[in-house]
């Protein structure tokens, strides 16, 4: 008489096992896709809302915000940390409160703020609160506190880190005219003016205004830094525009082994395969390749714009706001 199985044979278990193995190793790559798609539709939603907040505070003030808050009485030179164009956002992100507290006011910075006897602490507290919209979810860093890019003064510490910059310059980031030259930054922002839609003269669809910074995007001598990015509220002083702000030097992406890695630290990055999120002065936002097309791609280790636009990459272009280049963000 036959006796009936109970049981698989080992073989048939390790056959079994072997075939669920397969299938997860096909599955996962797909799942991890699938994450990453929704992790840049955040992003993606995120820098559109800080678009949107702009052209809001530029509804109620006829001109955008300035890159940074320069005072009048403030010397070029100095390293007091600046307040930026993210903290004249806040009232128009719901974060009324929190701009209230820090108090922006034309003659007012960072520092004086942070060490003011009467609230000084409360202003720290706010600098080192990290908001989720100034957060990339696709960010391999979850520190929400910038440690790249300490303040200058003890008192302040550390401020809260953004993957959100703003465009600055065709070049380097910089607050105001080029040194030696008469040039003014040619994007959207800078520590000047807080400039009027009617000078985005190549089309407020065809500027970008935003772009993001992965926080590692700075390397040193091989070694990994995490924690560059940006930072949330402002700047470490006039010459740190890039705190906030991006240039165009270097390329999308741009990653550099030297010990002098300026073109990274202005630049754009992502942890989004292929490319980067940016919004457009219009309000929308977009996915752009990292291999769009570059003066600076085409010229490696130079960091001044070429002296005539004709020369620009459609990366420049879209970033100047009145070269008379234009090109479409979507071609």
């Amino acid at each position: 008489m036959l006796r009936s199985r109970s049981a698989f044979t080992l073989v048939e278990l390790l056959v079994v096992i072997a075939i669920i193995g397969i299938l997860i190793g096909l599955l996962l790559p797909a799942v991890q896709q699938v994450r990453e798609a929704a992790r840049r539709a955040t992003c993606m939603n995120q820098i559109r809302q800080i678009a949107l907040a702009t052209l809001n505070y530029e509804s109620a003030h006829q001109h955008l915000p300035l890159g940074m808050n320069i005072p009048p009485s403030v010397s070029g030179t100095t390293d007091d940390e600046l307040f930026g164009w993210n903290t004249h956002l806040l009232p128009f992100m719901e974060q009324n409160n929190a701009y209230e507290l820090l108090a922006p006011r034309p003659n007012a910075t960072i520092l004086s703020r942070a060490t003011d006897p009467t609230d000084g602490s409360a202003v720290i507290e706010v600098l080192q609160t990290s908001l989720p919209i100034f957060q990339c979810p696709s960010d391999p860093s979850r520190d929400t506190l910038n440690r790249h890019r300490p303040a200058n003064n003890a008192a302040i510490g550390l401020i809260a880190k953004s993957n959100y910059v703003a465009a600055n310059d065709t070049g380097l980031a910089r607050p105001k005219r080029e040194p030696g030259t008469n040039r003014a930054p040619n994007g959207g922002f800078d520590g000047i003016e807080g400039k009027t839609l009617s000078a985005f003269t190549d089309g407020t669809s065809n500027t970008i205004l935003f772009a993001e910074r992965i926080s590692n995007a700075i390397r040193v001598n091989t070694n990994l830094e995490l924690s560059g990015g940006a930072l949330q509220f402002g700047t470490r002083g006039i010459g740190r525009a890039n705190d906030t702000h991006f240039g165009c030097a270097g390329r999308i992406n741009y990653f550099d082994d030297s010990a002098d890695n300026d073109i990274a630290d202005h630049g754009v990055s992502s942890a989004h395969h292929g490319g980067i999120v940016v919004a457009a002065c219009d309000g929308s936002s977009h996915f752009i390749s990292e291999a769009i097309d570059s003066f600076y791609s085409r010229n490696p280790g130079v960091t001044q714009p070429p002296a005539n636009a004709v020369n620009f990459g459609s990366w420049e272009r879209l970033v100047s706001i009145n070269d008379g280049q234009n090109v479409s963000i979507l071609d």
